[in-house]
């Protein structure tokens, strides 16, 4: 008759490398559908949300972490439309220098000509690279 062998904390180690190795390879698909990892998520900063500005929230494969408006009421209501955790800024700068927002909409009236291109350059001083 076999006996019975004792758990070792190597072999305890092994089998419990082997469970975590299981479920880190898990399929997107078995975790649900519509599921969106967060590596595969842009995360983006929308400057100027009035008016038009507000349909840059929606696009698919992004996630807003912060708005920036010079308008209170435009400011609050794009924040209530996003929900969540979003931050908001009065300057267009503090916007861009956050380290989080790797895409940066850009949404301002046509007759502010020199704001366009600033910001670009400003962008660049922050580290943000044009792709």
């Amino acid at each position: 008759m076999k006996t019975p062998e004792k758990n070792s904390r190597r072999r305890f180690l092994k089998n419990s490398a082997a469970v975590v190795a299981g479920f880190s390879i898990v399929p997107r698909q078995v975790l649900g559908r519509g599921f969106l990892a967060p590596s595969d998520q842009l995360t983006k900063g929308i400057i100027g949300v009035g008016g038009m500005g507000v349909g840059h929230i929606p696009y698919a494969g992004t996630r807003v972490v912060a708005i920036c408006d010079v308008d209170k009421k435009h400011l609050q209501s794009a924040a209530a439309l996003v929900g969540g955790n979003v931050k908001t800024f009065h300057d267009h700068r503090e916007l861009i220098a956050l380290p989080e927002v790797l895409c940066i909409l850009l949404r301002l009236l046509i007759g502010m000509v020199l704001w366009p291109l600033k910001l670009p350059r400003q962008a660049r001083i922050f580290g943000v690279k044009n792709q």
